[in-house]
């Protein structure tokens, strides 16, 4: 995944594009999602905010960022950083990439899959989304973890739902099939969504993301 650090470099043609909340960092996506997930676990949902995240599953390599410094119109006064993307560890499994400056969260990787990047799709520019295969292949496919799902949450959309993740990657993440372990290069992003898969829920004991 390639980074500009230049603010006059060109960010390059993509699908679509996204960025943080305080136009710090933007990025464009060169290739649609394999698949978008809803995760309801419990450090998606703090992380977060909300009641959960949803994270399309992309090739790493087809995201480009830019971090131009921070959006807004005033500069910070308070001594942090301008904006780039800082990477938060919370777990062994995955590695969170948010922006330093507002928090907006960017995306997520898992280490066994370190050639693939979850970016968060809250972070996605709607203006940039055009067409209607384009608008489909944004739509969340499956929901997951949906043994954390907060009690107050009633969720009726019809989807695929598994308690943790669905049998393919379950068995990825668990070691028993085969997979391609790296080391992640967090400037890249490819430090990614492995954070939560090992925060346990108080009442299933099963890790998060």
């Amino acid at each position: 995944m390639a980074t500009a650090s230049d603010p006059k470099a060109p960010l390059g043609e993509g699908l679509f594009s996204g960025s943080c909340a305080c136009g710090a960092i933007t990025f464009v996506c060169t290739t649609t999602p394999k698949s978008v997930t809803n995760c309801y676990c419990n450090t998606c949902r703090k992380a977060s905010g909300a009641s959960h995240q949803t994270y399309a599953n992309i090739p790493q390599e087809s995201v480009n960022y830019h971090e131009r410094g921070t959006g807004l119109a005033r500069p910070s006064s308070t001594g942090r950083d301008n904006g780039s993307r800082i990477d938060l560890n919370l777990s062994d499994v995955a590695m969170r990439s948010y922006c330093s400056y507002c928090h907006t969260p960017l995306s997520m990787q898992y280490r066994k899959q370190p050639d693939r990047l979850h970016i968060c799709v809250g972070s996605v520019d709607a203006d940039s989304v055009a067409g209607d295969d384009l608008r489909r292949a944004l739509m969340a496919t499956q929901n997951i973890f949906m043994s954390q799902k907060p009690v107050w949450v009633k969720v009726d959309d019809g989807l695929p739902a598994f308690d943790r993740f669905d049998g393919d990657f379950e068995d990825l993440i668990e070691g028993r099939s085969e997979s391609t372990p790296g080391k992640l290069d967090s400037r890249a992003g490819k430090d990614v969504k492995l954070s939560c898969h090992r925060m346990h829920d108080a009442s299933s004991q099963a890790p998060t993301l």
